[in-house]
C-alpha cells in the first residue's frame, strides 16, 4: 500500500509538469497544480487511514498468536479486554505490548487466568526493564530463570505477591550491575545449579550469587551444583571423603557406597545451613572458620584442603573465597536496591521513564482507535489499490491523453478526497458496526479513464 502512496503523492505530482510543458496553457496549469495539491492531500488522509489500521494491527497481531496458539475464543477476549485495562492504568504500557506480556506469561505459567493476574506487576517491571535498557529477550529470560528455582510457584500454584518481589528484585540485580549482569546469565546459572538453586530464598540467593553469575555464567552454576551433590549425600571418591574426616567436616566415618562413599543427610558439618541459605553461605560460615581453626586462614590453603574436589566446583570455591570482599559488597547494594519498587522510583524520577510514559500513552491511543477499524479499513485500502492500479493501466494505454487532460488531475483529485473522506468514515464506523458494506470504489478508474480516452478523441480532431 505504501508504494501506491508514494505513487499518488510522486507521480501525479509529476503529471503537473507534464502539463505544464506540453500545453503551456496557464488555465490549465493551474488546474493541474490545483489538481496535484488535492491528490496530495487525498494521499495524506488515505495515508492516515492506513497509519491507524496499521497501529491497531498490532493489536490484532497478538490476538492472532494466541489463537494459533490454541487458546480459546474466551481467554482470548479475555486477554484482549484485560489488556486494554493494563494501557489505561499502567503508564509506560501499550494494548499490544501488554497483550504480548499476558502471551509471554502464559507460555510461562501455562494458564491463561494465572498470566492475567500476574501480568500488571510483570508489565510494570518490564517498564523498569526498558528504561535500563534491557532487552525483552533478556527480561524473558531472567523470569525464566527465576521460575525454574521455584520463586514464585509453590506446588503448582502461583503466588502474586511472590512474582511481583520476584521480577523487581530480577531488575533490580541486572540494574546494579550496570550491564555486567544479563537474564541469559541468571538464567544460564540456575538452569545448570539444579537442586542447588531451590535453597533459601530469592533473596538470599541473588544477593549471594549475582556477583559470579555475572563472572562465571553457567560455569559458577555448574560448580554450585557440585558443591550440592557432594556434600549433601551425594557419591564421592575416597580422597574425597578423608579429605572431609580428616578436617572434621563430618560427623562420624563416611560409609562406602557401591565403588566409592556418600555422606547421610545430615552427616556434614553445617549441614542444615547448606540445604537452608546455600552453598555460598556454607562456604563462608562453616567451612572456612572451620579450617582457620586449625590454622588453614588462607583461599590457597582453603582450596589445598578440597583439591581432591571436581574441578567446576574448585573454581567456584576459588572465585567465592578470592572475591569474598566483592560478594560482601554486591550483596549490601543488592539489598540496598531492591528496599524500592523500581516501576514507582523511576516513573517518579527518570526523565527516560516520563518520556516513555508519554510516548506509549499516545501509541496505546493510536492503537485504541485503530483496533476497530483494522478489518473493514485494509478491504477499503485495498479496493482503493486496485483502483489506482487501474488508473495505471489507463496511463499507460493512453499517454497522450494524460499529457494533454490536465482538468483530469483536479477531478481525480476530488474524487480520491471525497472516496477518502468516506474510506475513513466508513472505516471508523463500521469498525463500531454502524455502517454496512461500501460499494463503487472501482468508478474512479472506469471514470478516469472515459475522460482521458475522450480527451485524447478530442486532440485528434483538434490536429
Amino acid at each position: 500500500m505504501s508504494s501506491v502512496l508514494r505513487v499518488i503523492q510522486k507521480d501525479l505530482l509529476g503529471l503537473n509538469k507534464s502539463v505544464d510543458f506540453t500545453t503551456g496553457k496557464f488555465n490549465t496549469m493551474k488546474a493541474a497544480a490545483i489538481g496535484a495539491m488535492g491528490v496530495t492531500a487525498s494521499a495524506g488522509m488515505l495515508k492516515g487511514l492506513w497509519d491507524l489500521a496499521h497501529a491497531g494491527s498490532a493489536v490484532n497481531a497478538q490476538l492472532a498468536k494466541m489463537q494459533g496458539a490454541g487458546y480459546s475464543a474466551s481467554a482470548v477476549a479475555a486477554n484482549k479486554a484485560f489488556g486494554a485495562h493494563m494501557a489505561a492504568t499502567i503508564p509506560g504500557t501499550t494494548w499490544a505490548g501488554n497483550l504480548g506480556t499476558i502471551a509471554m506469561l502464559r507460555a510461562l505459567l501455562n494458564n491463561s487466568a494465572e498470566a492475567r493476574a500476574a501480568a500488571p506487576s510483570v508489565a510494570k517491571a518490564e517498564v523498569a526493564a526498558r528504561v535500563y535498557g534491557i532487552s525483552a529477550m533478556d527480561f524473558q529470560q531472567l523470569l525464566k530463570g527465576l521460575d525454574i528455582r521455584g520463586s514464585f510457584i509453590k506446588n503448582g500454584v502461583l503466588n502474586v505477591a511472590d512474582l511481583t518481589k520476584a521480577a523487581n528484585e530480577g531488575v533490580a540485580a541486572l540494574a546494579m550491575s550496570h550491564g555486567l549482569l544479563t537474564g541469559r546469565q541468571i538464567f544460564q546459572f540456575t538452569r545448570m545449579e539444579g537442586a542447588a538453586a531451590t535453597l533459601g530464598n530469592l533473596t538470599r540467593y541473588l544477593a549471594d550469587n549475582v556477583e559470579m553469575m555475572q563472572t562465571l555464567g553457567r560455569t559458577g552454576g555448574r560448580g554450585m551444583q557440585y558443591f550440592w551433590k557432594v556434600l549433601a549425600g551425594g557419591g564421592m571418591t575416597k580422597a574425597q571423603a578423608l579429605a572431609l574426616e580428616s578436617h572434621g567436616l563430618v560427623m562420624g566415618p563416611i560409609a562406602h557406597s557401591g565403588s566409592g562413599f556418600a555422606m547421610k543427610p545430615g552427616q556434614l558439618y553445617g549441614y542444615t545451613d547448606l540445604i537452608t541459605k546455600g552453598p555460598a553461605y556454607w562456604l563462608y560460615k562453616d567451612l572456612v572458620p572451620k579450617l582457620a581453626a586449625q590454622g588453614i586462614k588462607t583461599p590457597q590453603g582453603v582450596a589445598t584442603a578440597m583439591a581432591g574436589f571436581p574441578v567446576t566446583m574448585q573454581r567456584a570455591l576459588m572465585f567465592l573465597l578470592t572475591n569474598e570482599a566483592q560478594v560482601e559488597k554486591g550483596a549490601a547494594q543488592f539489598r540496598k536496591a531492591i528496599q524500592v519498587n523500581q516501576y514507582t522510583v523511576l516513573m517518579k524520577n527518570s526523565p527516560v521513564a516520563q518520556m516513555l510514559a508519554f510516548t506509549t500513552a499516545w501509541t496505546g491511543l493510536i492503537q485504541a482507535l485503530g483496533e476497530p477499524i483494522v478489518k473493514p479499513a485494509y478491504g477499503i485500502l485495498n479496493d482503493i489499490t486496485a483502483s489506482i492500479r487501474g488508473l495505471e493501466r489507463v496511463a499507460l494505454a493512453n499517454p497522450g491523453a494524460v499529457k494533454v487532460a490536465g482538468e483530469a488531475v483536479g477531478w481525480f483529485a476530488s474524487a480520491l478526497g471525497i472516496l477518502s473522506t468516506l474510506a475513513v468514515s466508513r472505516a471508523a464506523i463500521s469498525g463500531l458496526r454502524f455502517l454496512g458494506s461500501y460499494s463503487g470504489l472501482g468508478k474512479v478508474a472506469s471514470g478516469f479513464a472515459q475522460f482521458a480516452v475522450g480527451g485524447e478523441a478530442e486532440a485528434g480532431m483538434a490536429a
